[in-house]
Protein backbone atom coordinates (compact mmCIF):
# COMPACT_ATOMS: atom_id res chain seq x y z
CA UNK A 1 0.00 0.00 0.00
CA UNK A 2 1.32 3.51 -1.13
CA UNK A 3 1.92 5.85 1.82
CA UNK A 4 2.22 9.38 2.03
CA UNK A 5 5.28 9.74 4.83
CA UNK A 6 7.90 9.38 2.64
CA UNK A 7 6.86 12.34 1.02
CA UNK A 8 6.24 14.08 3.91
CA UNK A 9 9.36 13.51 5.78
CA UNK A 10 11.07 14.74 2.15
CA UNK A 11 9.09 17.58 2.38
CA UNK A 12 10.23 18.48 5.75
CA UNK A 13 13.95 17.92 5.02
CA UNK A 14 13.82 20.23 2.33
CA UNK A 15 11.99 22.64 4.33
CA UNK A 16 14.88 22.22 7.31
CA UNK A 17 12.71 22.03 10.11
CA UNK A 18 13.45 18.57 11.03
CA UNK A 19 15.68 19.99 13.55
CA UNK A 20 13.19 22.22 15.53
CA UNK A 21 10.49 19.50 15.25
CA UNK A 22 6.87 19.93 14.43
CA UNK A 23 5.26 20.80 17.59
CA UNK A 24 7.01 24.46 17.31
CA UNK A 25 6.48 24.97 14.02
CA UNK A 26 2.55 23.92 14.09
CA UNK A 27 2.72 26.56 17.92
CA UNK A 28 3.84 29.65 15.35
CA UNK A 29 1.96 28.55 13.04
CA UNK A 30 -1.23 29.08 14.66
CA UNK A 31 0.05 32.21 16.65
CA UNK A 32 0.88 33.71 12.78
CA UNK A 33 -2.72 32.46 11.71
CA UNK A 34 -4.54 33.86 14.66
CA UNK A 35 -2.77 37.50 14.38
CA UNK A 36 -3.03 37.57 10.70
CA UNK A 37 -7.21 36.79 11.17
CA UNK A 38 -7.64 39.67 13.81
CA UNK A 39 -6.16 42.02 11.56
CA UNK A 40 -8.77 41.01 8.98
CA UNK A 41 -11.30 40.95 11.41
CA UNK A 42 -10.07 44.86 12.25
CA UNK A 43 -10.05 45.62 8.61
CA UNK A 44 -13.64 44.27 7.92
CA UNK A 45 -15.01 46.34 10.80
CA UNK A 46 -13.24 49.43 10.05
CA UNK A 47 -13.83 49.08 6.19
CA UNK A 48 -17.35 48.64 7.14
CA UNK A 49 -17.98 51.42 9.75
CA UNK A 50 -16.28 53.37 6.82
CA UNK A 51 -18.43 52.26 4.11
CA UNK A 52 -21.45 53.18 6.58
CA UNK A 53 -20.30 56.32 7.48
CA UNK A 54 -19.34 57.79 3.93
CA UNK A 55 -21.94 59.83 2.56
CA UNK A 56 -23.07 58.44 -0.93
CA UNK A 57 -25.06 59.14 -3.94
CA UNK A 58 -27.06 57.13 -6.00
CA UNK A 59 -28.33 54.52 -3.45
CA UNK A 60 -32.12 55.66 -4.84
CA UNK A 61 -34.04 56.56 -1.89
CA UNK A 62 -37.06 58.82 -2.84
CA UNK A 63 -39.14 60.02 0.44
CA UNK A 64 -42.61 59.92 -1.98
CA UNK A 65 -42.04 55.87 -2.13
CA UNK A 66 -41.94 53.02 0.68
CA UNK A 67 -38.98 51.14 0.09
CA UNK A 68 -36.89 48.30 1.35
CA UNK A 69 -33.50 49.60 2.70
CA UNK A 70 -30.64 46.87 3.85
CA UNK A 71 -28.57 48.56 5.93
CA UNK A 72 -25.36 48.50 8.48
CA UNK A 73 -25.72 49.45 11.97
CA UNK A 74 -22.29 50.40 14.23
CA UNK A 75 -22.32 51.08 17.48
CA UNK A 76 -18.88 52.25 18.85
CA UNK A 77 -18.08 53.09 22.51
CA UNK A 78 -15.18 55.71 23.47
CA UNK A 79 -15.75 55.72 26.79
CA UNK A 80 -14.99 54.67 29.89
CA UNK A 81 -14.29 51.23 27.61
CA UNK A 82 -13.64 51.12 23.85
CA UNK A 83 -16.12 48.61 22.51
CA UNK A 84 -17.21 48.48 19.06
CA UNK A 85 -19.51 46.00 17.07
CA UNK A 86 -21.47 46.70 13.22
CA UNK A 87 -24.40 44.44 12.12
CA UNK A 88 -26.98 43.96 9.17
CA UNK A 89 -30.29 45.21 9.35
CA UNK A 90 -33.82 45.38 6.99
CA UNK A 91 -35.24 48.38 7.48
CA UNK A 92 -37.87 50.75 5.81
CA UNK A 93 -38.71 54.03 3.91
CA UNK A 94 -42.04 55.08 4.05
CA UNK A 95 -43.65 58.14 2.98
CA UNK A 96 -46.18 58.98 5.54
CA UNK A 97 -48.59 61.03 3.86
CA UNK A 98 -49.52 58.26 1.11
CA UNK A 99 -48.09 55.22 2.05
CA UNK A 100 -48.50 52.33 -0.60
CA UNK A 101 -48.60 48.21 0.65
CA UNK A 102 -47.43 45.02 -1.32
CA UNK A 103 -46.95 41.84 -0.25
CA UNK A 104 -43.72 42.38 1.02
CA UNK A 105 -43.90 45.39 2.86
CA UNK A 106 -47.64 46.81 4.25
CA UNK A 107 -48.26 49.94 6.10
CA UNK A 108 -51.90 51.03 8.03
CA UNK A 109 -53.25 47.59 7.19
CA UNK A 110 -55.42 46.85 10.43
CA UNK A 111 -56.55 43.26 9.11
CA UNK A 112 -54.47 40.60 9.10
CA UNK A 113 -54.96 39.05 6.03
CA UNK A 114 -54.30 41.81 4.08
CA UNK A 115 -50.43 42.62 5.66
CA UNK A 116 -47.67 41.85 4.07
CA UNK A 117 -44.31 39.96 5.64
CA UNK A 118 -43.23 43.05 6.65
CA UNK A 119 -45.65 45.76 8.16
CA UNK A 120 -45.57 48.86 9.93
CA UNK A 121 -48.11 49.66 12.24
CA UNK A 122 -48.89 53.16 14.19
CA UNK A 123 -49.24 51.44 17.62
CA UNK A 124 -45.64 51.20 18.01
CA UNK A 125 -45.15 54.66 16.97
CA UNK A 126 -45.15 58.11 18.90
CA UNK A 127 -47.52 57.15 21.59
CA UNK A 128 -50.92 55.29 22.59
CA UNK A 129 -53.37 56.53 20.30
CA UNK A 130 -56.40 54.92 18.88
CA UNK A 131 -55.77 51.33 17.63
CA UNK A 132 -57.27 52.43 14.00
CA UNK A 133 -55.22 55.22 13.66
CA UNK A 134 -52.58 55.61 10.51
CA UNK A 135 -49.07 56.74 10.78
CA UNK A 136 -49.86 59.99 9.38
CA UNK A 137 -53.10 60.73 12.15
CA UNK A 138 -50.60 59.80 15.10
CA UNK A 139 -48.01 62.12 13.73
CA UNK A 140 -50.76 64.60 13.61
CA UNK A 141 -51.89 64.32 17.28
CA UNK A 142 -48.27 64.29 18.27
CA UNK A 143 -47.36 67.68 16.62
CA UNK A 144 -50.65 69.44 17.92
CA UNK A 145 -49.59 67.82 21.58
CA UNK A 146 -46.35 70.24 20.48
CA UNK A 147 -47.45 72.93 19.63
CA UNK A 148 -47.09 72.64 15.96
CA UNK A 149 -49.50 72.68 13.00
CA UNK A 150 -49.83 69.15 10.67
CA UNK A 151 -50.38 71.44 7.68
CA UNK A 152 -47.22 73.08 7.46
CA UNK A 153 -45.79 69.16 7.08
CA UNK A 154 -47.07 67.81 3.89
CA UNK A 155 -43.91 65.89 3.86
CA UNK A 156 -43.01 63.45 6.19
CA UNK A 157 -40.92 60.18 5.59
CA UNK A 158 -40.17 58.08 8.24
CA UNK A 159 -36.95 55.95 8.57
CA UNK A 160 -37.18 53.04 10.97
CA UNK A 161 -37.34 49.14 11.32
CA UNK A 162 -40.62 46.91 10.60
CA UNK A 163 -41.58 44.19 12.01
CA UNK A 164 -42.64 40.46 10.69
CA UNK A 165 -45.77 38.85 11.99
CA UNK A 166 -45.53 41.35 15.21
CA UNK A 167 -42.14 40.41 15.91
CA UNK A 168 -39.52 43.07 15.39
CA UNK A 169 -38.14 45.63 17.80
CA UNK A 170 -36.56 48.94 16.40
CA UNK A 171 -34.03 50.84 18.63
CA UNK A 172 -34.72 54.42 16.89
CA UNK A 173 -37.06 55.64 14.14
CA UNK A 174 -36.34 59.28 12.24
CA UNK A 175 -39.27 61.63 10.98
CA UNK A 176 -37.91 63.81 8.44
CA UNK A 177 -40.87 66.84 8.71
CA UNK A 178 -40.46 69.29 4.83
CA UNK A 179 -41.86 72.05 4.52
CA UNK A 180 -44.23 73.33 1.48
CA UNK A 181 -41.00 74.38 -0.29
CA UNK A 182 -39.69 71.10 0.38
CA UNK A 183 -37.49 72.25 3.44
CA UNK A 184 -36.26 70.05 6.26
CA UNK A 185 -37.67 71.74 9.12
CA UNK A 186 -37.73 68.95 12.00
CA UNK A 187 -36.36 65.93 12.59
CA UNK A 188 -37.75 63.20 15.54
CA UNK A 189 -35.73 60.96 16.33
CA UNK A 190 -38.11 58.42 18.12
CA UNK A 191 -35.78 56.60 21.05
CA UNK A 192 -37.26 52.99 22.31
CA UNK A 193 -35.57 50.88 24.83
CA UNK A 194 -35.78 47.12 25.66
CA UNK A 195 -37.88 48.14 28.59
CA UNK A 196 -40.92 49.25 26.13
CA UNK A 197 -40.59 52.83 27.00
CA UNK A 198 -39.84 55.26 24.26
CA UNK A 199 -39.11 58.90 24.08
CA UNK A 200 -39.29 61.56 21.00
CA UNK A 201 -36.51 63.83 21.00
CA UNK A 202 -37.73 66.69 18.34
CA UNK A 203 -34.94 68.74 16.43
CA UNK A 204 -35.73 71.77 14.98
CA UNK A 205 -33.34 72.85 11.76
CA UNK A 206 -31.44 76.13 11.94
CA UNK A 207 -30.72 76.07 8.44
CA UNK A 208 -32.99 75.91 5.82
CA UNK A 209 -31.19 74.88 3.27
CA UNK A 210 -28.52 72.45 3.78
CA UNK A 211 -27.92 68.99 2.62
CA UNK A 212 -27.05 67.42 6.16
CA UNK A 213 -28.97 68.06 9.38
CA UNK A 214 -27.02 69.03 12.39
CA UNK A 215 -28.92 69.23 15.59
CA UNK A 216 -28.28 69.00 19.31
CA UNK A 217 -30.65 67.94 22.14
CA UNK A 218 -30.43 67.63 26.04
CA UNK A 219 -31.06 63.61 26.67
CA UNK A 220 -33.25 62.85 29.32
CA UNK A 221 -34.49 59.17 28.68
CA UNK A 222 -32.79 56.13 30.15
CA UNK A 223 -31.71 53.88 27.24
CA UNK A 224 -28.75 51.76 28.14
CA UNK A 225 -27.88 50.74 31.92
CA UNK A 226 -24.40 51.34 31.07
CA UNK A 227 -25.35 55.47 31.31
CA UNK A 228 -27.12 58.00 33.52
CA UNK A 229 -29.77 60.20 31.76
CA UNK A 230 -27.64 63.12 31.97
CA UNK A 231 -26.08 64.40 28.70
CA UNK A 232 -26.13 65.35 25.39
CA UNK A 233 -27.14 64.08 21.81
CA UNK A 234 -25.88 65.40 18.55
CA UNK A 235 -27.57 64.21 15.55
CA UNK A 236 -26.08 64.06 12.08
CA UNK A 237 -28.36 63.27 9.05
CA UNK A 238 -28.51 63.36 5.31
CA UNK A 239 -31.51 64.71 3.79
CA UNK A 240 -32.93 62.30 1.77
CA UNK A 241 -34.59 64.24 -0.23
CA UNK A 242 -31.51 66.32 -1.46
CA UNK A 243 -29.08 63.23 -1.42
CA UNK A 244 -30.90 60.54 -2.41
CA UNK A 245 -29.08 58.73 0.31
CA UNK A 246 -29.48 58.35 4.14
CA UNK A 247 -26.51 58.40 6.90
CA UNK A 248 -27.80 58.87 10.24
CA UNK A 249 -25.17 59.72 13.10
CA UNK A 250 -25.91 60.20 16.94
CA UNK A 251 -23.12 60.71 19.04
CA UNK A 252 -23.66 60.60 23.16
CA UNK A 253 -22.04 63.26 24.87
CA UNK A 254 -21.66 63.17 28.51
CA UNK A 255 -22.63 66.02 31.65
CA UNK A 256 -18.84 66.61 31.34
CA UNK A 257 -18.32 67.69 27.56
CA UNK A 258 -16.50 64.41 26.21
CA UNK A 259 -18.06 61.97 23.34
CA UNK A 260 -19.39 58.27 25.08
CA UNK A 261 -20.42 56.45 21.57
CA UNK A 262 -21.38 57.24 18.25
CA UNK A 263 -23.92 55.31 16.83
CA UNK A 264 -24.46 55.08 13.04
CA UNK A 265 -27.39 53.64 10.58
CA UNK A 266 -26.76 53.80 6.77
CA UNK A 267 -27.45 52.36 3.97
CA UNK A 268 -25.39 49.17 2.36
CA UNK A 269 -27.32 48.65 -0.72
CA UNK A 270 -29.25 49.98 -3.07
CA UNK A 271 -33.31 50.65 -2.00
CA UNK A 272 -36.01 48.65 -3.31
CA UNK A 273 -38.99 49.83 -4.44
CA UNK A 274 -41.30 46.64 -4.03
CA UNK A 275 -43.85 48.10 -6.36
CA UNK A 276 -41.53 48.43 -9.26
CA UNK A 277 -39.27 45.97 -8.50
CA UNK A 278 -39.43 42.30 -10.25
CA UNK A 279 -39.80 39.10 -8.10
CA UNK A 280 -36.42 37.87 -7.90
CA UNK A 281 -34.83 41.13 -6.36
CA UNK A 282 -37.77 40.84 -3.97
CA UNK A 283 -37.33 37.21 -2.60
CA UNK A 284 -33.75 37.20 -2.80
CA UNK A 285 -34.28 40.44 0.19
CA UNK A 286 -36.51 38.37 2.07
CA UNK A 287 -34.44 35.17 1.91
CA UNK A 288 -30.85 36.99 2.94
CA UNK A 289 -32.31 40.06 5.09
CA UNK A 290 -35.51 39.44 6.58
CA UNK A 291 -33.70 37.33 9.48
CA UNK A 292 -31.97 40.23 10.59
CA UNK A 293 -35.59 41.66 11.89
CA UNK A 294 -35.83 38.59 14.51
CA UNK A 295 -31.74 39.23 15.52
CA UNK A 296 -31.55 43.15 16.85
CA UNK A 297 -32.88 42.20 19.88
CA UNK A 298 -30.50 39.33 20.95
CA UNK A 299 -27.64 40.90 19.56
CA UNK A 300 -28.68 44.19 21.96
CA UNK A 301 -28.69 41.71 24.87
CA UNK A 302 -25.78 39.82 24.11
CA UNK A 303 -23.88 42.80 23.81
CA UNK A 304 -25.09 43.96 27.52
CA UNK A 305 -24.41 40.83 28.76
CA UNK A 306 -20.41 41.30 27.01
CA UNK A 307 -20.16 45.06 28.42
CA UNK A 308 -21.24 43.68 32.05
CA UNK A 309 -19.50 40.56 32.31
CA UNK A 310 -16.61 40.73 30.29
CA UNK A 311 -15.79 44.57 30.02
CA UNK A 312 -17.09 45.30 33.52
CA UNK A 313 -18.70 48.32 33.29
CA UNK A 314 -21.11 50.29 35.75
CA UNK A 315 -24.57 49.86 35.66
CA UNK A 316 -27.20 52.30 36.19
CA UNK A 317 -30.69 51.60 37.51
CA UNK A 318 -33.25 51.62 35.51
CA UNK A 319 -35.26 55.23 36.58
CA UNK A 320 -38.80 55.90 35.86
CA UNK A 321 -39.82 57.84 33.00
CA UNK A 322 -40.49 61.09 33.18
CA UNK A 323 -43.28 63.08 31.88
CA UNK A 324 -41.51 63.99 28.80
CA UNK A 325 -41.73 60.55 27.98
CA UNK A 326 -43.79 57.46 27.32
CA UNK A 327 -44.19 54.51 29.83
CA UNK A 328 -44.18 50.89 29.06
CA UNK A 329 -47.92 49.24 28.02
CA UNK A 330 -49.91 48.30 31.02
CA UNK A 331 -50.32 44.34 31.56
CA UNK A 332 -53.66 42.75 31.88
CA UNK A 333 -53.27 42.39 35.05
CA UNK A 334 -52.23 45.74 36.03
CA UNK A 335 -55.10 46.87 33.93
CA UNK A 336 -57.14 45.24 35.91
CA UNK A 337 -55.68 46.70 39.33
CA UNK A 338 -56.03 50.28 37.91
CA UNK A 339 -59.98 49.64 38.25
CA UNK A 340 -59.51 48.45 41.54
CA UNK A 341 -57.93 51.72 42.29
CA UNK A 342 -60.19 53.91 40.71
CA UNK A 343 -62.98 52.27 42.44
CA UNK A 344 -61.47 52.38 45.52
CA UNK A 345 -60.53 56.20 45.44
CA UNK A 346 -64.35 56.42 44.38
CA UNK A 347 -65.64 54.80 47.46
CA UNK A 348 -63.52 56.91 50.09
CA UNK A 349 -63.88 60.31 47.80
CA UNK A 350 -67.14 60.21 49.61
CA UNK A 351 -66.04 61.53 52.75
CA UNK A 352 -64.05 64.20 51.41
CA UNK A 353 -65.00 67.47 51.65
CA UNK A 354 -67.71 69.35 49.49
CA UNK A 355 -65.89 71.84 47.88
CA UNK A 356 -62.80 68.80 46.53
CA UNK A 357 -62.96 67.59 43.16
CA UNK A 358 -60.12 64.70 42.11
CA UNK A 359 -59.32 64.07 39.09
CA UNK A 360 -57.12 60.86 37.61
CA UNK A 361 -55.10 60.67 34.75
CA UNK A 362 -53.78 57.84 33.61
CA UNK A 363 -52.36 55.60 30.17
CA UNK A 364 -55.27 54.71 28.00
CA UNK A 365 -54.60 51.27 28.30
CA UNK A 366 -54.63 51.51 32.42
CA UNK A 367 -57.82 51.53 34.05
CA UNK A 368 -60.07 51.81 31.30
CA UNK A 369 -62.57 49.38 32.18
CA UNK A 370 -63.11 51.86 35.29
CA UNK A 371 -64.63 54.44 33.02
CA UNK A 372 -65.59 54.06 29.43
CA UNK A 373 -63.23 55.36 27.29
CA UNK A 374 -60.03 55.05 29.50
CA UNK A 375 -57.99 57.62 29.75
CA UNK A 376 -59.59 59.84 32.66
CA UNK A 377 -62.01 58.76 35.97
CA UNK A 378 -63.68 61.99 37.43
CA UNK A 379 -64.64 61.81 40.69
CA UNK A 380 -66.36 64.60 41.23
CA UNK A 381 -67.64 64.19 44.56
CA UNK A 382 -69.23 67.75 45.22
CA UNK A 383 -71.59 67.16 42.50
CA UNK A 384 -72.84 63.44 44.20
CA UNK A 385 -73.76 64.60 47.55
CA UNK A 386 -74.41 68.60 47.22
CA UNK A 387 -75.14 69.38 43.45
CA UNK A 388 -75.82 73.14 44.48
CA UNK A 389 -71.86 73.75 44.96
CA UNK A 390 -71.13 75.88 42.00
CA UNK A 391 -68.34 74.57 39.64
CA UNK A 392 -66.46 77.81 40.31
CA UNK A 393 -65.81 77.06 44.19
CA UNK A 394 -64.33 73.80 43.18
CA UNK A 395 -60.75 73.05 44.12
CA UNK A 396 -59.43 70.84 41.79
CA UNK A 397 -56.74 68.15 42.23
CA UNK A 398 -54.89 65.93 39.56
CA UNK A 399 -53.39 62.40 40.10
CA UNK A 400 -51.83 61.44 37.52
CA UNK A 401 -50.35 57.84 37.10
CA UNK A 402 -47.34 58.12 34.76
CA UNK A 403 -46.24 53.92 34.80
CA UNK A 404 -48.06 51.10 35.98
CA UNK A 405 -45.27 50.18 38.00
CA UNK A 406 -47.41 52.33 40.74
CA UNK A 407 -49.43 49.50 40.84
CA UNK A 408 -46.91 46.72 42.12
CA UNK A 409 -45.74 48.95 44.68
CA UNK A 410 -50.00 49.81 45.39
CA UNK A 411 -50.88 45.64 46.28
CA UNK A 412 -47.45 45.64 48.75
CA UNK A 413 -48.39 48.91 50.64
CA UNK A 414 -50.44 49.08 53.77
CA UNK A 415 -51.72 52.63 53.58
CA UNK A 416 -52.96 54.91 50.58
CA UNK A 417 -50.98 57.82 51.96
CA UNK A 418 -47.45 55.87 52.28
CA UNK A 419 -47.81 54.97 48.86
CA UNK A 420 -48.36 58.23 47.44
CA UNK A 421 -45.80 59.49 49.90
CA UNK A 422 -42.80 57.01 47.83
CA UNK A 423 -44.06 57.70 44.36
CA UNK A 424 -44.86 60.83 44.34
CA UNK A 425 -42.72 62.85 46.81
CA UNK A 426 -39.46 60.59 46.31
CA UNK A 427 -36.00 62.62 46.90
CA UNK A 428 -35.05 61.25 44.10
CA UNK A 429 -37.08 62.26 40.80
CA UNK A 430 -35.98 58.96 39.06
CA UNK A 431 -37.95 56.70 41.76
CA UNK A 432 -41.77 59.06 40.94
CA UNK A 433 -44.06 57.17 39.06
CA UNK A 434 -46.97 59.54 40.53
CA UNK A 435 -47.38 63.15 39.81
CA UNK A 436 -49.95 66.19 41.18
CA UNK A 437 -50.25 69.43 40.82
CA UNK A 438 -50.88 69.93 44.61
CA UNK A 439 -48.97 66.24 46.40
CA UNK A 440 -48.76 67.28 49.85
CA UNK A 441 -52.78 68.47 50.21
CA UNK A 442 -53.74 65.26 47.88
CA UNK A 443 -51.92 62.59 50.50
CA UNK A 444 -53.80 64.59 53.56
CA UNK A 445 -57.13 64.66 52.22
CA UNK A 446 -56.87 60.86 51.01
CA UNK A 447 -55.64 59.71 54.27
CA UNK A 448 -58.38 61.65 56.19
CA UNK A 449 -60.67 60.02 53.60
CA UNK A 450 -59.39 56.56 54.16
CA UNK A 451 -59.56 57.33 57.97
CA UNK A 452 -63.42 58.31 57.85
CA UNK A 453 -64.27 55.17 55.64
CA UNK A 454 -62.42 53.25 58.75
CA UNK A 455 -63.83 54.62 61.50
CA UNK A 456 -67.67 55.05 59.78
CA UNK A 457 -68.08 51.12 59.21
CA UNK A 458 -70.36 51.17 56.37
CA UNK A 459 -72.52 48.15 55.44
CA UNK A 460 -70.75 45.36 54.18
CA UNK A 461 -72.12 43.57 51.13
CA UNK A 462 -72.57 40.04 51.67
CA UNK A 463 -71.03 38.49 48.66
CA UNK A 464 -70.82 34.90 49.52
CA UNK A 465 -74.43 33.66 51.23
CA UNK A 466 -72.90 29.95 51.61
CA UNK A 467 -70.90 29.73 54.31
CA UNK A 468 -68.82 26.42 53.04
CA UNK A 469 -67.99 29.06 49.97
CA UNK A 470 -67.82 32.05 52.68
CA UNK A 471 -65.10 29.90 54.20
CA UNK A 472 -62.90 28.38 51.30
CA UNK A 473 -62.37 32.06 50.49
CA UNK A 474 -61.13 33.06 53.78
CA UNK A 475 -58.46 29.73 53.30
CA UNK A 476 -57.29 31.51 50.20
CA UNK A 477 -57.22 35.21 51.38
CA UNK A 478 -55.02 33.61 54.46
CA UNK A 479 -52.82 31.88 51.49
CA UNK A 480 -52.63 34.87 49.71
CA UNK A 481 -51.47 37.10 52.17
CA UNK A 482 -48.81 34.44 53.54
CA UNK A 483 -47.51 34.56 49.76
CA UNK A 484 -47.57 38.29 49.66
CA UNK A 485 -45.83 38.79 53.35
CA UNK A 486 -42.63 39.58 51.40
CA UNK A 487 -41.14 42.77 51.55
CA UNK A 488 -40.58 43.83 47.59
CA UNK A 489 -37.00 44.77 46.12
CA UNK A 490 -36.23 48.35 46.45
CA UNK A 491 -34.08 49.30 43.53
CA UNK A 492 -34.90 52.88 43.99
CA UNK A 493 -32.03 55.81 43.67
CA UNK A 494 -29.12 55.66 44.16
CA UNK A 495 -28.68 52.14 44.56
CA UNK A 496 -26.48 49.95 42.04
CA UNK A 497 -27.88 48.63 38.92
CA UNK A 498 -28.17 44.85 39.88
CA UNK A 499 -30.82 43.73 42.15
CA UNK A 500 -28.82 41.65 44.43
CA UNK A 501 -26.78 44.72 45.15
CA UNK A 502 -29.57 46.94 45.77
CA UNK A 503 -29.52 47.59 49.86
CA UNK A 504 -32.85 47.59 51.06
CA UNK A 505 -33.51 50.62 52.65
CA UNK A 506 -37.03 52.39 53.20
CA UNK A 507 -37.88 55.12 51.62
CA UNK A 508 -39.27 58.09 53.60
CA UNK A 509 -41.77 61.14 53.19
CA UNK A 510 -41.41 64.51 53.49
CA UNK A 511 -42.52 64.04 56.89
CA UNK A 512 -40.15 61.44 57.79
CA UNK A 513 -42.79 58.61 57.98
CA UNK A 514 -41.04 55.67 56.39
CA UNK A 515 -43.01 53.48 53.59
CA UNK A 516 -44.81 50.79 55.05
CA UNK A 517 -45.75 47.56 53.33
CA UNK A 518 -47.72 45.14 54.55
CA UNK A 519 -45.83 42.03 56.13
CA UNK A 520 -46.82 39.72 58.34
CA UNK A 521 -50.47 40.22 60.13
CA UNK A 522 -50.67 43.49 58.06
CA UNK A 523 -52.29 43.76 54.52
CA UNK A 524 -52.92 45.71 51.81
CA UNK A 525 -54.63 48.74 52.51
CA UNK A 526 -57.58 47.55 49.37
CA UNK A 527 -58.14 44.21 51.04
CA UNK A 528 -61.03 45.32 53.65
CA UNK A 529 -62.47 47.21 50.41
CA UNK A 530 -62.12 44.07 48.55
CA UNK A 531 -63.52 41.79 51.09
CA UNK A 532 -66.45 43.85 51.92
CA UNK A 533 -67.84 45.38 48.87
CA UNK A 534 -66.63 43.20 46.04
CA UNK A 535 -67.75 39.62 44.83
CA UNK A 536 -66.06 36.54 45.16
CA UNK A 537 -65.02 36.52 41.05
CA UNK A 538 -63.62 40.08 41.70
CA UNK A 539 -61.90 39.18 44.67
CA UNK A 540 -60.19 35.98 42.94
CA UNK A 541 -59.01 37.90 39.84
CA UNK A 542 -57.17 40.60 42.08
CA UNK A 543 -55.32 37.66 44.04
CA UNK A 544 -54.25 36.29 40.27
CA UNK A 545 -53.17 39.57 39.21
CA UNK A 546 -51.31 40.63 42.05
CA UNK A 547 -49.58 37.26 42.05
CA UNK A 548 -48.49 37.84 38.29
CA UNK A 549 -47.57 40.96 39.19
CA UNK A 550 -45.51 39.47 41.86
CA UNK A 551 -44.12 36.60 39.63
CA UNK A 552 -43.56 39.19 36.33
CA UNK A 553 -41.16 41.11 38.97
CA UNK A 554 -39.56 38.32 39.95
CA UNK A 555 -38.55 37.03 36.30
CA UNK A 556 -37.14 40.91 35.97
CA UNK A 557 -35.02 41.00 39.21
CA UNK A 558 -33.67 37.56 38.26
CA UNK A 559 -32.08 39.15 34.48
CA UNK A 560 -31.02 42.40 35.65
CA UNK A 561 -34.29 44.44 36.96
CA UNK A 562 -36.94 46.24 35.86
Amino acid sequence: MYSVAPVFEAVVDRLGVRAFGLVPVAFFSVIIANYCGLIYSNFRVRRSINRVSRSRSGRGILVDKTQLLRCKISHRRLFPRSHAFIYSCLSVGITVRKPTSSWTLSVDESKWWKRGLLHVDARHHLGRFQSHCTLSQCLDEFLKTHGLDPSQFPVVYLFTSARIFTFGFSPASFWYLYTRDLCLRYVLAEVNNTFGEKRVYIFPSSETSADTFRETCAKDFHVSPFNSRKGTYSLTTTDPLRNEDLDVRVTLWSSKNCPKLVARWGLDAPAITPSESTLIPLLRCMIYWAWTVFATFPRIVYQALLLARVRGLHMWYRPEPNTSSIARAATPSERFLGCIFAEYIRYIGHYLPMDMQIMIHSPRDIGSCAVAGGGDVLLDIATLRQPQVSQANLNLVDLRIHTPKFYRHMILSAGLADLLSHTMLSTWEENRMVWSNRPIDLIRLLQDAQKASDNARPFALKVISDPVNAGLLRVVWSLYQLVMKTQPTFGTYPSPGLPMQRKVVPSTTNEGSPLSYHQGTSSCFLQPFLRNHCSAKVQLQYMRASLAIRIRAWVWDTIGGE
